[in-house]
C-alpha cells in the first residue's frame, strides 16, 4: 500500500487596509492594544491586524483555514496575500510601517499596482523567499509526462 501524502494549505485575500479601521489603528495617538503592539520593535502577527482590519469575515476566514490546513513538515499552512510583498505567512509579525505601506497601494484596477515607497511596481517590490511552485508551461502537460485530457472544459 501506497503512502499517499498530501498537504493542504490556504491563501487568504487581504483585508482592506485603507479604511476607517485602519486609519483609527495608524493613528499615532492610538493607545488600544493592538495599537501599541504594531509600534513595539516586535510587531504583532499579520493575521491578527487583518483580523481587526475586516472584522469578522477575516476571523472566520483564518480560523478556517488555521483549522484546516495539513501543510508539508516545515512549511506554513496559512498565507495571506499582501499588496505589496505578495505571499507571507499568517504569522509574520509586522509593525505599523509594514502595514502604512500596505494602506498606500492602490486598488485600482485600471492601474498598474505600485507603492509610494519609490513608485516601485509591486511585481518588483520586495518579495518573501519561497519556492516557485510548479506550474505547466502549455497548460496541458503534467509532471508525470501524461496529457490532462479537457474533461468537462469546467476543470
Amino acid at each position: 500500500m501506497e503512502n499517499n501524502v498530501a498537504g493542504r494549505i490556504f491563501l487568504l485575500s487581504p483585508a482592506y487596509a485603507g479604511g476607517e479601521r485602519a486609519r483609527m489603528i495608524l493613528s499615532e495617538q492610538a493607545e488600544f492594544d493592538l495599537a501599541r503592539k504594531l509600534r513595539d520593535p516586535k510587531g504583532v502577527p499579520i493575521a491578527e491586524v487583518f483580523t481587526f482590519l475586516s472584522g469578522l469575515y477575516f476571523r472566520g476566514k483564518i480560523a478556517y483555514a488555521n483549522a484546516f490546513a495539513r501543510p508539508l513538515r516545515g512549511m506554513p499552512g496559512v498565507f495571506i496575500i499582501t499588496p505589496t510583498r505578495g505571499l507571507v505567512d499568517a504569522r509574520m509579525r509586522i509593525r505599523l510601517e509594514d502595514l502604512r505601506e500596505f494602506a498606500v497601494v492602490d486598488r485600482d484596477p485600471a492601474k498598474p499596482a505600485r507603492s509610494e515607497r519609490g513608485g516601485e511596481s509591486v511585481s518588483t517590490a520586495r518579495r518573501p523567499s519561497l519556492p516557485r511552485p510548479w506550474a505547466p508551461r502549455d497548460g496541458l502537460n503534467w509532471p508525470s509526462g501524461r496529457r490532462r485530457s479537457r474533461g468537462c472544459g469546467s476543470c
